[in-house]
């Protein structure tokens, strides 16, 4: 910790986090001690293939929720579905898909069509296929949780 509070962080405004979200107690102290609890997180779901943030909070436009990427981005409709494809509702567990297209949509693998579409259309067709699964609770989005996972029998989720 020493190696942050030895530094002065007055300068800063906003903290990131890319990718997934982080744990909630990473979240924690990252706000806590890099941020002097004071900075908003900008905690994003993305991935290099979506070519931008999916899932990502407006930092002190809506409230934060440690390890959760909150609410999808402009133009982005994620859903959760389950393993037969069929989208569910509220408090749920399942895999995380994105329905239609979205702003910065990629459109193929170079050199390799065929494996775009067996890898991320045809396990949900009408859907993008993220290859993550998430849990939703409270209408909140908790994107990140491995797909091979929830087909573990000792996984499970718990909301904070």
């Amino acid at each position: 910790m020493q190696h942050v509070t030895h530094y002065s962080r007055k300068s800063l405004c906003v903290l990131g986090s890319v990718g997934e979200p982080i744990n909630p107690s990473a979240w924690r102290w990252y706000f806590n001690v890099v941020g002097d609890s004071r900075c908003p997180i900008s905690d994003t779901w993305w991935q290099t293939e979506t070519s931008g943030f999916m899932i990502t909070p407006l930092p002190g436009a809506w409230p934060q929720k440690p390890g959760s990427a909150t609410l999808p981005f402009f133009g982005v409709q994620p859903v959760i579905v389950d393993e037969k494809g069929i989208e569910i509702e509220g408090e749920c567990s399942g895999y995380l898909c994105i329905k239609g297209s979205w702003p910065g949509a990629f459109r193929t693998l170079y050199g390799d069509h065929d494996r775009y579409e067996t890898t991320y259309f045809k396990p949900f067709p009408g859907y993008y296929f993220s290859g993550d699964g998430c849990s939703r609770y409270c209408m909140v989005l908790f994107a990140g949780i491995a797909a091979e996972a929830l087909s573990q029998p000792m996984v499970d989720e718990f909301p904070e």
